[in-house]
């Protein structure tokens, strides 16, 4: 009997170690000493658990790959579809992607979507439905501003032909005319809304303002409490944070919870890196030192509020404490596993930060539907299709990494992209089951 060869462990502290094995999903805390003498129980547990295994290395790698590829390909099968309805938006956020777009023109960036282009587009939807696909993946409305005033007309006929199908919604806004879209969103199934606070007032207003300058603190507060009485609609409250705002983020926590709009059951706040989206920012907003910054920030005990979900259900073996199930991670997100991006030009993307950039688009809806050969390069990108994955141990904690950030970083999505594996390995798993051991006491 020996290791597994699909073992992972990771040092909690001086006394134990969290092990995990890829192929059974399970996962326990370990005492250093029976890891370095194994007595006739803990042999007999490791065993039953996957950790000890009588298989040859051969033979255990092709049940390991064999595994690994079927839940991969059922994973392909449920597509999420995002719309962008414009690049065109009434905010100016300092570090927005749309920046770098831009020079793409005023009437580039001001196109909208048209009613033939959303039957196009629920064209691809039915086809994709009609093969088997899961209905209940809720449709996203993206942008630019996805709610700008101008576009009511277009996002009742989007919410309308969808709620025909059997589909439901989620909203990706700015949160500065939800007021003029209540009627839509109560009458229609948005059973999610997503919108973004910088911080308190004065921080907020200085990173997020209209077109003239003028702040949108207040006008999107307002907005969140008048969604905030629609129960039936989920509020995730997206807290950007980088090193100009992360002193900032104690106060504004505490204001959301002074006027209600944290611990309600169907609002949940959580902490979002802010990161280059564009190759000309990567130097800017660095992913690995964003990450770094929350993991420190969640760390040193702050703010409990936005941490009862953990960091947006950021990782598989936070969730593995959450809901006692392992959900090993293939690829990386579901730009990976089929995500259709159909923007308001008529391309086609697979990941939503990536939108806009012409070198990576994946294919077109409009006027006609074609795929490029770069859409396979994104929907083949699996961990035993990169060739430092395939031997990793820690693979299916990550995936291989973001695949934009791996374009961003090599110039190909073909690249893993291992800038976060170790954050969360000596910082963030250690610190979330260090918080889970001391939730049981």
């Amino acid at each position: 009997m020996r290791w597994s060869s699909y073992n992972g462990f990771i040092q909690i502290n001086q006394e134990y170690y969290m092990i995990f094995n890829n192929i059974s999903g399970h996962i326990d805390l370990i005492k250093r000493e029976h890891l370095q003498n194994l007595t006739e129980e803990v042999t007999s547990y490791c065993a039953e658990r996957g950790y000890l295994t009588e298989m040859d290395e051969k033979y255990e790698e092709e049940r390991y790959e064999i595994m690994v590829n079927e839940s991969f390909e059922n994973s392909r099968r449920n597509k999420k579809h995002i719309i962008l309805l414009t690049y065109d938006c009434n905010l100016r956020c300092k570090y927005c992607y749309e920046q770098n777009l831009r020079k793409n023109g005023e009437d580039w960036i001001t196109k909208k979507l048209t009613i033939d282009m959303v039957d196009k587009i629920y064209n691809v939807i039915d086809y994709f439905d009609k093969l088997g696909d899961d209905k209940s993946i809720e449709i996203v409305l993206f942008g630019g501003e996805p709610l700008l005033p101008e576009n009511i007309p277009i996002v009742e006929y989007i919410l309308k032909n969808g709620t025909k199908r059997g589909r439901k919604f989620a909203i990706v806004t700015n949160g500065t005319t939800l007021d003029q879209y209540m009627d839509l969103i109560t009458t229609y199934p948005v059973t999610r809304v997503q919108i973004t606070i910088d911080g308190t007032k004065e921080i907020h207003d200085r990173r997020r303002f209209y077109i003239d300058g003028t702040g949108t603190f207040d006008k999107i507060i307002s907005n969140l409490k008048l969604l905030a009485s629609h129960k039936e609609t989920k509020i995730d409250i997206k807290i950007s944070i980088d090193e100009e705002n992360r002193q900032n983020i104690e106060s504004l926590v505490g204001y959301l919870k002074q006027i209600g709009l944290i611990n309600q059951k169907h609002i949940k706040a959580y902490l979002a890196p802010v990161f280059a989206s564009q190759k000309e920012t990567e130097s800017d907003y660095n992913r690995d030192r964003m990450m770094g910054e929350i993991f420190g920030f969640y760390q040193k005990n702050r703010s409990e509020e936005i941490w009862a979900n953990g960091l947006n259900s950021y990782h598989p073996l936070e969730r593995i404490f959450q809901t006692g199930l392992w959900e090993p991670k293939y690829a990386y997100c579901k730009s990976n596993q089929g995500q259709i991006c159909y923007d308001p030009v008529g391309d086609l993307y697979c990941c939503w930060e990536s939108v806009g950039l012409k070198e990576i688009c994946v294919g077109q809806f409009y006027p006609e539907l074609k795929f490029f050969p770069e859409y396979e390069k994104w929907t083949n990108r699996m961990i035993l299709n990169l060739e430092k994955c395939r031997k990793c141990k820690f693979a299916l904690l990550c995936g291989g990494g973001c695949a934009y950030s791996a374009y961003l970083t090599h110039g190909t999505v073909d690249r893993e992209n291992c800038q976060e594996m170790r954050l969360i390995l000596d910082k963030y798993i250690p610190y979330f089951v260090k918080k889970y051991l001391n939730d049981l006491k």
